[in-house]
């Protein structure tokens, strides 16, 4: 038998932080209720003070009546049942709540039958209803019982599947009341806001996103609703692999919704961030998928929905061996009406996503694993601890796009536009970046414009991007413009303070340079990836040479390479240049431009070098010539292409790729 004082410690712990401070104002408050009129009744005839101020006393004296009242509760230990009989309960009422002290297959006078062996049914569901205190009810039944409110989130539900099981079940105490069923089973460290069925718990598919955090309150998040418009999902940010970044909330969006939801996580919220998926009309989640993180964050979602779409949230997870491996499909939803997911429950000191439960109904997936691909390179951040697990990736088209919503985030010392929502011609919607709905500012209409204008700035070495427009705007100090077409697609690398743009289209276009007079343009085609530049010329050409590496690096087929076709060069209005000046300008510009070294003991290179390049003097043996990779080079003449080296590129004609050398 446990000492007094042993039990008062053990019987008074919470095994979980409740919400907020709710729970301690409540018992605070009912116990100077309750004590201040007995005061006043104790000393009745001996002093005659006010009510208020024998509330006043009896606040000083909480914890030593909560003391005594505990140190006179009866003395009880584990409690063992056995299912095949009659169970009673025997209960002890805490600060005003009753919870169950004992279970006994034996009837008495304050012994209440809880369990009757003759209701029995082979689906039963062993049903614990708890607190952050303890057991306050005990249930069998093949249907769950009914619970008052579905919002209350002081009280959560246990789930034992036990059929026809008659054998024994053991309860552990505190010495005053019941804490939890001693049984090995899957579902011991999970409590569930609402009790669910053990039919609906069959079909459950359990992620364990950290497996060595405590017992998940788990939380319903509803999938497919007809009315949902997309999914916000909150990502914390920790700089130390021991805390790994991680899921905070996942929220699905309704029509008119209040967005409080946004202020409810207690946490910092520079390390904050959010990304949102909008659904369109009519398109349902067929399947969520979940890849496991290594590095500073644990975890990457995809969602395949009903229009083919796959769509990624959260940090960028390369096409390695790790990562191929590592997705896994955690729901497989109703495709005819709507369903939910599980996540575990956020207390008020900021807890992350450790457990994501959803129904599978033991059906595979209809396809491969999602692969996170890009054609983007990823960039390099200048951040803190900007490793590759700190990308978080996301792309969207910007052929059609009727309207933008820009989002802008003032939770830094840096006010900056962290993500764009594209609203189309045909009603759909997609979005790049970070993005939050309470800070979405006013559409912007596209229709006179021919460009999406993003002012990018650094701050410390930090990249973002300042501004939005989609109107030529000026250079500001320390702010520069960066144009894309309205075609092709936007590429937003981003983690919770960078962002990085890229843009893959055939055309690259460059603003006006108002000192110049007149606007310069480079169209370079199908280069598996491409490149916004700014209208600094230096920025210009170290861009495209990197561009262009990159794009061969990993070996491209000959058909998808298309000349440089046009290259204006920038020069004041009205102005005639005399030979020697075109000369200069042609030179400048072609010692930078993305040219290749072209060798052979071939005179037959004189006719490429007649229209497309100019000499570049000679080695012992060898011409050189500055070439652009053009099609007339790849496919012109076989014979003769096959025997040039291109710069540390291998022109092969059994395969119709370059390669690297």
């Amino acid at each position: 038998m446990k000492r007094p004082e042993g039990r008062l410690l053990t019987s008074s712990i919470y095994w979980y932080e409740p919400p907020g401070e709710a729970e301690d104002t409540r018992r605070l408050e009912r116990t100077k209720r309750l004590l201040a009129p007995a005061l006043k009744k104790a000393m009745d005839g001996k002093d005659r003070l006010p009510l208020d101020l024998w509330t006043r006393i009896a606040g000083e004296l909480v914890h030593e009546y909560a003391i005594c009242s505990l140190l006179n509760l009866e003395y009880t230990g584990n409690s063992q049942v056995s299912l095949a009989d009659n169970i009673y309960a025997t209960y002890v009422t805490i600060d005003g709540r009753k919870y169950v002290s004992r279970l006994t297959n034996s009837p008495g006078a304050n012994n209440k039958l809880v369990i009757n062996v003759k209701h029995r049914s082979p689906h039963d569901g062993l049903y614990i209803m708890e607190d952050h205190l303890g057991i306050r009810k005990v249930h069998i039944s093949q249907n769950p019982p009914k619970y008052d409110d579905p919002k209350d989130r002081t009280t959560w539900w246990r789930v034992y599947p036990i059929g026809t099981y008659d054998g024994m079940l053991e309860f552990s105490s505190d010495g005053i009341k019941l804490q939890k069923v001693l049984c090995d089973n899957l579902f011991k460290n999970c409590s569930w806001s609402e009790p669910l069925s053990p039919m609906e718990l069959a079909d459950m598919s359990f992620l364990y996103v950290d497996w060595e955090m405590p017992v998940s309150r788990l939380l319903p998040v509803t999938l497919n609703e007809d009315d949902c418009t997309g999914y916000s999902i909150c990502w914390t940010w920790s700089a130390t692999q021991r805390k790994k970044g991680a899921v905070l909330q996942i929220h699905a969006h309704r029509p008119g919704e209040s967005l409080d939801f946004y202020n409810d996580i207690v946490h910092d919220d520079e390390k904050l961030f959010w990304t949102y998926v909008p659904l369109n009309n009519g398109e349902r989640v067929n399947e969520l998928w979940r890849n496991r993180g290594r590095g500073y964050f644990d975890i990457t979602f995809a969602f395949r929905t009903s229009l083919g779409r796959t769509l990624f949230v959260g940090p960028y997870s390369d096409d390695s061996e790790f990562h191929r491996n590592g997705w896994s499909c955690v729901v497989k939803p109703s495709r005819t009406e709507p369903d939910r997911i599980w996540v575990d429950y956020l207390t008020a000191d900021g807890d992350t996503v450790t457990r994501i439960v959803g129904p599978r109904r033991k059906q595979e997936p209809d396809g491969l694993p999602p692969v996170h691909a890009t054609f983007a390179p990823a960039p390099s951040f200048q951040s803190v601890h900007s490793g590759p697990d700190t990308l978080f990736y996301s792309a969207a088209s910007l052929d059609e796009v009727k309207e933008i919503v820009p989002c802008r985030m003032n939770n830094s010392p840096i006010s900056r536009i962290t993500g764009l929502l594209f609203r189309y011609q045909n009603g759909f919607e997609a979005t790049v970046g970070s993005f939050r709905l309470d800070c979405a500012g006013e559409p912007i209409n596209t229709t006179e414009s021919w460009g999406l204008f993003l002012g990018i700035s650094k701050v410390n070495g930090v990249r973002y991007v300042g501004e939005v427009s989609v109107l030529p705007a000026e250079d500001q100090d320390g702010l520069w413009w960066e144009v894309y077409p309205w075609r092709g697609s936007i590429v937003w690398w981003f983690n919770r303070m960078e962002s990085a743009i890229h843009h893959s289209d055939e055309d690259i276009i460059i603003k006006p340079n108002p000192e110049i007079g007149e606007a310069y343009k480079l169209e370079i085609e199908n280069l598996g990836h491409g490149r916004s530049y700014s209208a600094q010329r230096n920025s210009m050409r170290s861009s495209m040479r990197s561009s262009m590496r990159s794009s061969m690096r990993n070996s491209i087929p000959v058909e998808a390479l298309k000349p440089v076709q046009e290259i204006v060069i920038p020069i004041q209005a009205d102005t005639i240049l005399e030979d020697d000046q075109i000369s200069e300008y042609t030179s400048e510009i072609g010692d930078d431009c993305p040219e290749f070294d072209l060798r052979s003991s071939d005179d037959d290179s004189s006719e490429y070098n007649s229209d497309l390049c100019s000499d570049a003097g000679s080695d012992a043996g060898a011409e050189h010539y500055n070439f652009p990779v053009t099609e007339e080079l790849v496919k012109g003449d076989t014979d003769v292409a096959k025997d040039y080296q291109i710069g540390d590129f291998d022109w092969l004609s059994q395969d119709n790729r370059l390669t690297l050398s």
